[in-house]
């Protein structure tokens, strides 16, 4: 149960992408830069690693759990399978939204077979054909999906 809880956050901190600074102040306190790569959480201060690792899962935790919508963009093709591992955190999710990303049959397949959310919106993606067979796959019978919206 703890490996697969570890594997969880891994993968939902992974969609974490952003990589910046904190900066805490002249009072000894040191900046602190997260980023996420290739599943690994990388600090400026090692000693704090799982301190923040702790505090990101629990508030990413606390967020799935609220959103009704999610939006991502700018997916590489690798990124898919992550946000389908992360997406059955979000219990209370009417809307995806994917926009200006890449779509291979691995993540199409790895999306097919998470789809609960009601509506589904894909803007701009670049998607082969057999990656929209593995979409449609998932979405043949589908109760849950009442709107796709393809865009550009």
């Amino acid at each position: 149960m703890v490996e697969h809880a570890e594997q969880l956050s891994t993968n939902s901190l992974a969609l974490f992408r952003k990589s910046g600074d904190l900066d805490q102040g002249s009072h000894g306190t040191c900046c602190l830069q997260a980023k996420v790569w290739n599943s690994e959480l990388l600090f400026t201060h090692q000693g704090s690693a799982e301190a923040v690792k702790e505090l990101q899962e629990r508030v990413f935790m606390e967020k799935a759990v609220e959103n009704m919508m999610l939006q991502m963009s700018v997916l590489p093709p690798r990124e898919l399978p992550i946000l389908a591992g992360a997406l059955p955190l979000y219990k209370n999710l009417k809307v995806l939204r994917i926009s200006n990303s890449q779509v291979d049959c691995q993540g199409a397949e790895a999306l097919s077979t998470v789809l609960t959310m009601s509506e589904l919106h894909f803007n701009k993606l670049r998607i082969s054909g057999d990656a929209v067979c593995k979409l449609a796959l998932g979405l043949k019978g589908n109760s849950a999906v009442l709107k796709v919206a393809l865009t550009e």
